[in-house]
């Protein structure tokens, strides 16, 4: 048996509603996520005039004068406060490149190496540099023992590493063996820490 006309109408009414209703939702999330974004990294963003931008604070100990830390962003994301967020904690002076900046946040993937390069460029040789994900990053330390960690490691470039590859989680352990049990061994671009001059 057919369904009475005015049921039929009612039923389309309140599924268009709905959809109205997330549509209006996400684009309020997406309006306070950018003001939020915004006014917590107002004074973070980078200048032109002062490419090394030397860091603030706690600076004095192990050469930290010549440690920079920076991101690329390649999209607006939420995420990207907890990098603030724990930059400003441990008081490392984040310099973001792509802030509002549609053009940079094209450049993603292998893209961000060619933009890294451009931002790395004015830099001396002898400075370190700490380039991190802005999205799924955060800065657990001081300067100091960021400097410190990698001295003792003795080595000219230090790269993240992961305990998931990125292929399959599931699968990761037929990619090659691990006789070390050492769960962190898949390399991730997501951290990259080196003297300037083995980089450029």
């Amino acid at each position: 048996m057919a369904l009475p006309t005015y049921i039929t109408i009612r039923s389309v009414t309140v599924i268009i509603a709905v959809f109205l209703c997330v549509v209006v939702a996400y684009a309020m999330t997406q309006w306070v996520q950018a003001v939020v974004i915004s006014k917590a990294g107002e004074e973070h963003r980078p200048t032109n005039t002062s490419p090394t931008m030397p860091l603030p604070g706690v600076q004095n100990q192990a050469n930290t004068s010549a440690l920079t830390f920076f991101t690329i962003l390649n999209q607006p994301y939420r995420e990207f406060c907890s990098l603030l967020e724990s930059a400003t904690q441990n008081g490392i002076a984040l310099h973001i490149f792509g802030w509002e900046d549609p053009f940079l946040q094209e450049w993603r993937g292998s893209k961000r190496f060619q933009k890294a390069r451009e931002v790395l460029e004015p830099m001396e040789d002898e400075m370190t540099v700490v380039w991190v994900d802005a999205g799924d990053v955060v800065l657990n330390g001081l300067p100091t023992q960021f400097i410190h960690a990698f001295n003792a490691l003795d080595k000219p470039i230090v790269l993240g590493a992961e305990a998931v590859c990125r292929y399959k989680a599931t699968q990761c352990n037929l990619w090659a063996p691990n006789p070390m049990g050492w769960p962190y061994r898949w390399v991730d671009a997501g951290f990259v820490m080196a003297s300037v001059k083995w980089l450029k």
